[in-house]
């Protein structure tokens, strides 16, 4: 029961995150988080080091200095499921990514609802509820993962692939917040309105 409702949560395109013990081979003062491809539950869960999110198709391992609930991401490493060398590394990132061992700061979701896997990071944790994520939009023309500047630009940023919009909830001081609605229209965001 538990693999059926695992394997169809990641085929539904959501991140799971499994906490492991991480693997003697990961040096201390460096910490990694990867997300495997989900063909099947059990095996993906065996092979996920700590804090792992599921993409589908690759693994992505995030790489930094660890201090305490905080990984200080320098880089991505995309690597192909079942493969070591990578096919794409997103570098020259310096993020103080919140990454407690049940949430780590690393999501893959589809956010432009055309059916691949894209990535999102939190870059830091914000004292009130704004927080800012990076977020890469997977392109398969040529199998990478790429900025996306106008969903950082909104950030933060939520996807209600059942409207196909991207939700933006802010807050602006104690007594001004709300709720802005994006939807994905020839590859540009667009204001859009929906309902409650």
């Amino acid at each position: 029961m538990l693999a059926a409702v695992l394997t169809a949560g990641l085929a539904g395109g959501c991140d799971r995150r499994v906490p492991d013990s991480a693997p003697a081979d990961i040096p201390s003062e460096t910490t990694s988080a990867s997300a495997p491809t989900a063909s099947s539950a059990d095996t993906a869960r065996a092979a996920l080091p700590p804090d792992s999110v599921a993409a589908a198709g690759f693994v992505v391992t995030a790489q930094g200095e660890r201090t305490g609930d905080v990984l200080q991401v320098q880089r991505l490493v995309v690597r192909r499921a079942g493969l070591s060398e990578p096919v794409q590394v997103i570098d020259g990132l310096q993020t103080e990514t919140p990454w407690p061992p049940d949430a780590p700061g690393l999501e893959a979701v589809d956010m432009n609802f055309d059916g691949h896997v894209d990535l999102r990071l939190i870059e830091f944790r914000t004292a009130g509820p704004n927080t800012p994520w990076r977020h890469w939009l997977y392109d398969p023309g040529s199998a990478r993962f790429v900025a996306s500047e106008a969903l950082d630009a909104l950030s933060p940023t939520r996807f209600d692939a059942e409207r196909r919009v991207v939700i933006v909830d802010w807050r602006d001081g104690a007594a001004r917040h709300g709720r802005d609605a994006y939807a994905w229209q020839d590859g540009a965001l667009q204001r859009a309105t929906i309902g409650p």
